[in-house]
């Protein structure tokens, strides 16, 4: 037994010995492994590896990564079992949310989902997010710009899950996959969520607009599915403009119809009351039946 920096070494080995074992066997070993044979704690060898500037190979880290037990859902600040099978409200509406405005990041250490609004927007849907778990949030101020309040969390699951559901690609891809794994009944607040990220409903004197606008070559299949089962008249239209020489490019779908615009409305705002809520004070406001019906 000796005592070395932080560590009481209890080996038979001496410390030169050590080195010279850990120099043959650690890159292609590991540090459990070391740690057994040397019968030294695991601090120990990784402490001596990173001195003797020792490295794992590329094929022992990989082993030694697929061997390690998964964390289990329960164990992250988010679980992600409740967004595989959805059976809440809140969930199919943070869905929603995401599809429109969500981001995703991935590396080798760091999963991670966002979703960045305007401060005011962003801390009426906060409680919600953290009614699944405990999610992270941040300010950013911008100078002439309104604060963006940035939602996130690293959750490596649930980020693999929103890549098969196309959420990495969804700035062309149809949202049909996750709408498939939504209950009928809980669509509809998938599609608010949608709405609050990337709707608008223009309403002035007796004329009345909403758009959902996304990328330039938006799939835009889903929501083409749901005006049709509705009854809604819909328009998708394609635009680029060119802005302090910049290429600007975008799609939409344009309801100019007043009859279409209620049952869109009536249809996503049925059942819970969630989401951002201007929005859904404009709708409650209006008067349909004063509004001029367009025909453009």
């Amino acid at each position: 037994m000796y005592k070395d920096t932080n560590y009481t070494v209890n080996t038979k080995y001496p410390k030169e010995q050590i080195n010279e074992y850990l120099k043959n066997n650690y890159s292609i070993n590991g540090t459990e492994f070391c740690s057994k044979e040397l019968n030294i704690s695991r601090g120990y060898v990784k402490n001596l590896a990173s001195k003797l500037s020792l490295k794992l190979d590329k094929s022992t880290f990989s082993k030694l990564v697929s061997k390690q037990k998964p964390k289990q859902n329960d164990k992250y600040n988010v679980n992600p079992a409740q967004f595989y099978n959805i059976t809440s409200p809140i969930v199919a509406y943070i869905l929603g949310v995401l599809w429109a405005d969500g981001y995703l990041y991935r590396n080798k250490n760091q999963q991670t989902i966002s979703l960045s609004m305007i401060e005011s927007d962003a801390k009426e849907l906060l409680p919600l997010f953290e009614k699944t778990g405990k999610w992270l949030s941040y300010l950013r101020k911008r100078k002439g710009k309104l604060p963006l309040l940035t939602i996130s969390t690293n959750n490596r699951p649930l980020v693999s899950f929103l890549y098969e559901m196309d959420y990495k690609s969804k700035s062309y891809e149809t949202a049909t996959k996750i709408l498939n794994r939504i209950p009928e009944d809980l669509q509809h607040y998938w599609f608010r969520g949608l709405f609050d990220g990337d709707g608008c409903l223009y309403h002035k004197n007796r004329c009345i607009q909403l758009t959902i606008t996304s990328s330039y070559n938006q799939n835009w299949d889903y929501l083409e599915t749901l005006c049709k089962k509705i009854n809604v008249i819909y328009k998708i239209k394609h635009q680029k403009i060119i802005q302090n020489n910049h290429n600007n490019a975008y799609s939409f779908i344009r309801i100019i119809n007043r009859e279409s615009i209620k049952s869109f409305l009536d249809y996503i705002y049925a059942g819970d009351i969630m989401g951002i809520t201007r929005k859904f004070d404009k709708y409650k406001s209006m008067d349909f039946s004063k509004l001029t019906n367009q025909h453009r």
